[in-house]
């Protein structure tokens, strides 16, 4: 009898916990910089490019919760003032499991205009249950 009793009680205090446990998501950015393209009038080479103004960043994202989650946006802030989102053809949204990992090569365009080439950044990573992850520093930063 006792032992249908702890047994029901260890799956059930399991179950409590399968259900307690949330996603954290470590961010690390690892480059960020911002590139321009331009042609110059005479060149013989001609540079084509989705996005000839943006800011390139190298993502890693590592899940040290103990729930499966997806990031499903990524969003760069430049000196807390331009909100840029992911551009539209990567990266698709990525499964992190619990202590998985993942690095990701993230484009956000940005007009030429109003880009800067250092200051502050902010990177936020929003997951499947609207939880926002973040990261923050100076930029640029490279190969780090």
């Amino acid at each position: 009898m006792w032992e249908i009793v702890a047994s029901v009680s260890v799956r059930l205090l399991d179950l409590v916990y399968k259900l307690i446990q949330k996603p954290r998501i470590k961010l690390r950015v690892k480059e960020l910089q911002y590139d321009s393209e331009q042609n110059e009038p005479n060149s013989s080479i001609v540079s084509i490019t989705p996005y000839p103004s943006c800011y390139y960043a190298r993502i890693e994202f590592s899940n040290i919760g103990g729930k499966l989650t997806t990031i499903k946006e990524i969003t760069l802030i430049v000196d807390g003032k331009l909100k840029l989102p992911q551009s539209k053809s990567r990266p698709k949204p990525f499964k992190l499991e619990p202590g998985g990992f993942q690095e990701e090569i993230v484009i956000f365009p940005v007009e030429r205009g109003v880009a800067l080439k250092e200051g502050l950044f902010e990177i936020q990573a929003i997951d499947a249950f609207e939880t926002k992850f973040k990261g923050k520093g100076r930029f640029p930063v490279c190969c780090g």
